[in-house]
């Protein structure tokens, strides 16, 4: 209650910067929209702003990016994860070597 009280009467800042001063470990603690727009999370590839393919490039559609830098690879997600069932075809036909018919049979079987 003591620190509610002296919490509710100043700026976040400076009650960081004061908590600082005396050695003790204090951050911000930020909504979680506005801790995925930050430029540093932003610029180290923490999160990353996605673009939707069905409504393109929108302002609050944020995604977990890849942090991780290789030397000799690299990362990146473009997208939101796939729509259920989206590469159906890629799998079955592409990976799996499925005929035209087979996948159908699935589909009608309600497997797909």
């Amino acid at each position: 209650m003591l620190i509610g009280k002296w919490t509710a009467v100043h700026p976040v800042s400076e009650i960081v910067r004061k908590l600082r001063e005396r050695g003790i470990p204090a951050a911000e603690v930020r909504h979680p929209a506005a801790a995925v727009r930050d430029t540093r999370v932003l610029a180290r590839g923490e999160t990353v702003p996605l673009t939707h393919p069905r409504y393109g490039a929108v302002d609050e559609i944020y995604g977990m990016g890849v942090p991780i830098h290789f030397s000799g690879a690299s990362t990146s997600l473009e997208g939101p994860a796939p729509g259920l069932g989206q590469h159906n075809e890629t799998v079955y036909r592409g990976m799996l070597g499925y005929s035209e018919e087979r996948i159908n049979k699935l589909r009608t079987e309600g497997v797909i």
